[in-house]
């Protein structure tokens, strides 16, 4: 890779976070009183906080909801932005899950307005990227649409947050669990990282303290939310899954960890599993193509946790139907599969998946 290449590190304009912070968001984006907002929820936020919602934005000229269900595919998102690109909304505001930071993101991006993001659960750290994933309409990964900067406001409700079910949390640290060792290998092998450079310094630096809050913290803040407990644990880990993990894969790079998710996506079996569970068990895949004496340690924490370790856990076997897709899917010119410090190969990627099938 060019050496003279810009290192960047993009970080969203403004993350704040705190305890029923949702319930003055008029004061805390500031908003005028002729703000007009275009609000993206699922149906799960739309029943439990509309009315939070929308005393919380009593001070804009006006709001309109639009509940999303489903994967976000390019004929879905050009339908919501054909039936409101002539309203002239000065923001985008996603209230929801992962799928609905993506939606919220990608319309705001082709609507060209400020973008809001309020996680309601914390099962991915997609909140602090520029990034949406776009799917096919059958389910499989199409590619990513990258907006022009960061979200300029991240707004994290702890007290939201610690209702959420705790599978979604536990899957926001398999999700972050890939991060440091993704960025890591980047950086050693000075590969382009998600933000359009090279990596930063500082980005590795975050990307490591994500790694060394989850092995602090992950366990403690899972029982915290088992009992609905708000403790420093729960809020530290909150702030790794969703910012330092944000932060660090975007400007620290992605790997094989996540382009071996996209090729599982292809599988149908996998679909009924999350983001951050499929991408614990390729963080396990990666490590092993490292020979990398850390992945005891990660497989240890997965089995704690509670997530997938094995392709037997996806009920799948590395048959060669298997071994096609991902040869097809994972290895072509740009994937992030070749960033790392080392030869790479579809059948290094396979040696490493029947070593960590036969490690537990």
């Amino acid at each position: 890779m060019n050496e003279q290449m810009n290192q960047v590190l993009r970080t969203p304009s403004n993350y704040l976070q705190g305890i029923n912070i949702t319930l003055d968001l008029s004061n805390v984006l500031e908003l005028s009183e002729d703000a007009k907002i275009l609000i993206i929820v699922d149906t799960y936020t739309m029943k439990d906080y509309r009315q939070r919602i929308e005393k919380s934005l009593d001070t804009a000229q006006m709001f309109e909801f639009v509940v999303f269900e489903g994967l976000l595919t390019m004929e879905r998102l050009e339908v919501i932005v054909k039936e409101h690109e002539e309203l002239d909304y000065d923001m985008v505001l996603g209230f929801g899950g992962g799928t609905i930071m993506d939606v919220a993101k990608a319309v705001s991006t082709l609507l060209q307005t400020t973008v809001v993001l309020v996680p309601s659960i914390a099962s991915t750290d997609g909140p602090c990227s520029r990034l949406s994933a776009i799917y096919h309409e059958d389910g499989g990964f199409s590619h990513y649409m990258v907006r022009e900067q960061s979200p300029e406001y991240v707004i994290v409700d702890l007290y939201i947050l610690s209702l959420a079910p705790v599978r979604t949390f536990i899957a926001g640290i398999g999700d972050a669990l890939s991060t440091y060792v993704e960025a890591n290998a980047c950086y050693l092998s000075m590969s382009v990282n998600d933000a359009g450079g090279l990596d930063t310094f500082s980005s590795l630096m975050i990307a490591r303290s994500c790694k060394e809050i989850i092995f602090e913290d992950a366990v403690d803040a899972v029982k915290s939310l088992q009992e609905k407990m708000i403790t420093p644990s729960f809020k530290r880990m909150i702030e790794a899954n969703i910012y330092l993990s944000g932060i660090g894969f975007e400007s620290g790079g992605l790997s094989i960890a996540h382009a071996l998710h996209n090729g599982l996506t292809k599988l149908r079996s996998e679909r009924r599993f999350m983001h951050g569970e499929v991408i614990a068990y390729t963080t396990l895949v990666q490590l092993a193509t490292e020979n990398s004496h850390e992945f005891t340690q990660y497989r240890d924490l997965c089995l704690q946790l509670g997530l997938p370790t094995k392709l037997a856990d996806f009920g799948l076997t590395l048959d060669e139907k298997v071994k096609t897709i991902i040869e097809q899917t994972c290895f072509f010119e740009g994937s992030s599969m070749y960033h790392v410090p080392y030869e790479i190969s579809p059948e290094i990627v396979f040696q490493a998946m029947e070593f960590v099938e036969k490690r537990i």
